[in-house]
């Protein structure tokens, strides 16, 4: 995780990722419990959507 951001109820979160050009911004809900610079993994529970970068 190389960032983030809190937004009340949820954050942004920014993770780089070996296999991909730019970072993932990923919207995490509820506290997030690790700090930039610490490796971490992302899994998806429930619906989610993706984004590409324009």
């Amino acid at each position: 995780m190389t960032g983030i951001r809190f937004h009340g109820h949820d954050a942004l979160v920014t993770v780089t990722v070996d296999a991909l050009a730019a970072p993932l911004l990923v919207r995490a809900q509820g506290p997030v419990p690790a700090r930039p610079g610490e490796r971490v993994g992302l899994s998806v529970t429930g619906r989610a959507t993706l984004h590409p970068a324009p």
